[in-house]
């Protein structure tokens, strides 16, 4: 994963992963979530439907920590 400057000067996200990786997604019967602290996102990483690798993001300001009880997602914060 990395970001890199594009043409206008915005980073983009860039997201690698082995080749093996959505397969163990899957076997493990699991998404990621993860933040980027300083940049304030919250990224998710999990499968869609046709065994494809789903990237999403949110913007995600203020936020101290998550937790993640049965199909729920909670949030503290500073505020």
């Amino acid at each position: 994963m990395s970001l890199e400057p594009t043409t206008q000067g915005k980073p983009t996200l860039e997201i690698n992963a082995s080749c093996q990786f959505a397969s163990w997604l899957y076997e493990q019967n699991i998404s990621l979530a993860f933040t980027t602290y300083q940049a304030g996102k919250l990224l998710f990483i999990g499968l869609q439907t046709d065994g494809k690798l789903s990237v999403s993001n949110v913007l995600s300001i203020g936020a101290w920590g998550y937790i993640f009880p049965a199909y729920a997602l909670m949030k503290s914060g500073k505020w």
